[in-house]
């Protein structure tokens, strides 16, 4: 649906290639992660916590993957995801960064629409749907109470509580059941909740045998949204994982964060708020940075090692809905948009 290298055909189930795919830029990995995600399995470890846990697999996965692939250590290795990656990317780098393995080159992160820190990212809701028309006035009171109430239980290190409050008020912007729009891209409605979109068919694809066999995974099950791996997780939503940004901006790793603007689920105005409040060395100037034009596709604003975007009329899923522009983002970030990768490479 995004960025890899095929297309499926819904009705056919017959592949064509991607003209927008990101392994025209780098080599690519994907990694179903946390265990019991996609194809993976909890056999030999127990579903992840914490990002700890999160941070530790990935890594032995990439030791385990260099070791078979020996041509590929000491190249530049960059760490991006999507959506609640914004908790993952963060702790995956920075564990990498601090163990300093000389085979995994480390150059830099990236996260589109995350969830990094829902401090700042919750109150957003509000704002962003008034703002947006998607609510009234004497809703917008009444959620921002709540997400001020959640704040407070933060605070006050009760994440249980804040983690009802802050529900609670994304409740009364969604209400109960189908939500009102497409939580992924505003412009559209719910037609399949409760992921909006039909993805019906690549889980068809992913079900048949001679892929199956192709992949290497015979006795395992695809499966789209594992119940089991969310559950596992419920204790991190609200954790923090702006410090880990923050250790990597001032450790010399460079920066992605790329929001598309008609997202409501992670907005670009929380987004902006959460990068304007990652506590690294160069904080005040990014917040007082301006933004500039990034040729048709958006607007991003740029200090030191760190660059935020603003992608123009995509949702969610940016490689889905700005495919172009979505590789003209990753092509420019990895040769170096922030700081020219040549010269993190001979620092």
């Amino acid at each position: 649906m995004e960025n890899g290298p095929f297309k499926i055909d819904p009705s056919t189930l017959k592949l064509s290639f991607n003209d927008y795919s990101w392994n025209k830029g780098a080599n690519l990995i994907y990694v179903d992660q946390p265990i019991g995600t996609g194809y993976s399995n909890p056999v030999r470890s127990d579903y992840d916590q914490n990002e700890d846990q999160v941070a530790l697999h990935l890594y032995t996965f990439i030791q385990g993957w260099l070791d078979k692939h020996q041509s590929f250590k000491g190249r530049e290795l960059f760490i991006i995801g999507e959506s609640y990656a914004g908790h993952y990317v963060p702790a995956i780098s920075a564990y990498i960064a601090k163990h300093k393995t000389p085979e995994i080159n480390l150059i830099g992160f990236g996260i589109g629409n995350g969830l990094v820190n829902a401090y700042y990212q919750y109150p957003a809701y509000a704002t962003f749907a008034l703002d947006n028309k998607l609510i009234s006035q004497s809703t917008f009171q009444q959620a921002k109470q709540l997400f001020t109430q959640c704040q407070q239980d933060l605070d006050n290190g009760d994440k249980q509580q804040a983690y009802f409050d802050c529900q609670s008020g994304l409740s009364d912007i969604l209400g109960f059941g189908t939500p009102p729009f497409n939580v992924y891209d505003i412009r559209k409605p719910c037609t399949y909740p409760p992921l909006c979109y039909d993805t019906s068919y690549i889980d068809d694809f992913l079900a048949q045998d001679e892929i199956i066999d192709a992949l290497g995974v015979k006795g395992r099950d695809w499966s789209e949204c594992d119940a089991q791996v969310h559950a596992a997780l419920q204790d991190d939503w609200f954790t923090n994982l702006s410090d880990d940004i923050s250790y990597l901006l001032d450790n010399g790793y460079t920066g992605l964060i790329y929001y598309g603007d008609v997202d409501f689920i992670c907005n670009w105005y929380g987004g902006m708020d959460m990068a304007n409040n990652i506590n690294w060395s160069r904080k005040a100037g990014f917040n007082s940075a301006a933004f500039q034009q990034w040729k048709s596709y958006g607007e991003f604003k740029q200090v030191g090692p760190l660059t935020f975007v603003r992608v123009f009329q995509s949702g969610h899923l940016v490689p889905m809905d700005n495919p172009a522009g979505a590789l003209d983002l990753l092509e420019t970030f990895l040769k170096g948009w922030a700081i020219p990768t040549h010269q993190l490479i001979s620092q």
